[in-house]
């Protein structure tokens, strides 16, 4: 491959340009929610980390749902804790994710 340049050669301007960029940072346009936006997304944080950290840190429980953090017979061999929701109609668990949360 050659590559020539001419440093000295002018071109006329070629006006206005316009166009739209898209950048898709982490997958967020791939149709779904990202893993890495969801802070403590394996329930794994602990107070030997930080004094203020618990299971359910970056979770929120909605419409007086009852949610806990269980470990052993996990759904997924590779994460050992996984949240427990029992919940009327309308409530549930948020994630709040990382800084200004998932928008």
């Amino acid at each position: 491959m050659n590559i020539k340049l001419h440093p000295h050669r002018r071109y006329k301007p070629l006006g206005d340009l316009f166009g739209l960029f898209f950048e898709d940072l982490n997958h967020a346009a791939d149709g779904g929610l990202y893993a890495e936006l969801i802070e403590n997304r394996d329930f794994e944080f602990a107070s030997v980390d930080r004094p203020e950290y618990h299971p359910l840190t970056g979770w929120s429980a909605l419409g007086g749902a009852d949610v806990s953090v269980q470990s052993g017979e996990a759904p997924f061999e590779n994460n050992p804790h996984y949240a427990v929701v029992r919940a009327e109609r309308g409530g549930g668990i948020r994630a709040s994710g990382f800084g200004e949360g998932i928008a």
